[in-house]
């Protein structure tokens, strides 16, 4: 039988508990530390696998309805907008500031445009040239040209009227500077890698986000505060475990 693997969305605590009460699990590895080793390995090659990706919401945007070349209709709008500030997020603010997508445009990676973040409705593809990315003074413009599928004129549909008008990003963040004089803190994303832009018909934060930002704003504290330098360390020592 193939060993547990996590799914989407399960927290690692749920997982790891899952894994070890598994009946299989039980029956071929009795010895609970070897048992537990196993499960911890399972869940390392999820975090591999699938890094700390964030998602982010503009509720509401520019984004239209375009009319592109030989009649196709486009979508287009700022799916990241500079320098403005979010809501607040939980414990915190957050902003992009205009570098953060260099690296994005730069680097050509293969950003895709979604429905809803999900992968089995895709809007457009920059390596199939039916999804473009710019940089403006405002932010990240996309353009996409969707298909001629049923989920697409239905989106089209839904922006023309007005129905839909949030645009969504997901990014692994790279580097980011916190500002802990306002309250609440501030997180500013110098640098990112941008995997998918979507059109959202609820816009939503996911929960699971705070904790990869809770844990920048823990390291950020243990880099620039002498009082936090045994995190540091501590922090330090977890990555080298988790890169073993």
């Amino acid at each position: 039988m193939p060993l547990p693997t996590p799914t989407k969305g399960e927290s690692q605590n749920d997982f790891i508990s899952r894994c070890m009460s598994d009946a299989t699990m039980k029956s071929d590895y009795t010895d609970n530390k070897q048992r537990l080793a196993v499960c911890f390995s399972q869940e390392k090659k999820r975090r591999d696998a699938e890094p700390d990706v964030e998602q982010r919401v503009l509720a509401s945007t520019d984004l239209r309805v375009a009319t592109g070349d030989a009649l196709r209709q486009k979508l287009i709008g700022h799916a990241i907008v500079f320098n403005a500030l979010s809501d607040k997020l939980m414990f915190f603010r957050e902003q992009i500031a205009p570098k953060a997508v260099d690296r994005t445009l730069q680097e050509g990676l293969d950003v895709r445009a979604l429905v809803d973040h999900d992968p089995a409705k895709i809007l457009g593809r920059l390596s199939a040239r039916t999804l473009k990315l710019s940089k403006t003074d405002a932010g990240l413009l996309v353009e996409i040209e969707p298909p001629d599928t049923t989920y697409a004129r239905d989106v089209i549909e839904s922006v023309r009227r007005g129905d839909i008008s949030g645009m969504s990003f997901a990014f692994r963040m790279l580097k980011d500077e916190w500002d802990e004089t306002a309250d609440p803190p501030v997180r500013t994303v110098t640098d990112m890698r941008v995997s998918e832009v979507s059109v959202v018909t609820f816009p939503a934060y996911p929960a699971t986000d705070v904790a990869v930002a809770q844990r920048s704003l823990e390291l950020f504290r243990a880099q620039h505060r002498p009082a936090y330098r045994p995190s540091l360390q501590l922090l330090q020592q977890r990555q080298r475990q988790a890169a073993g």
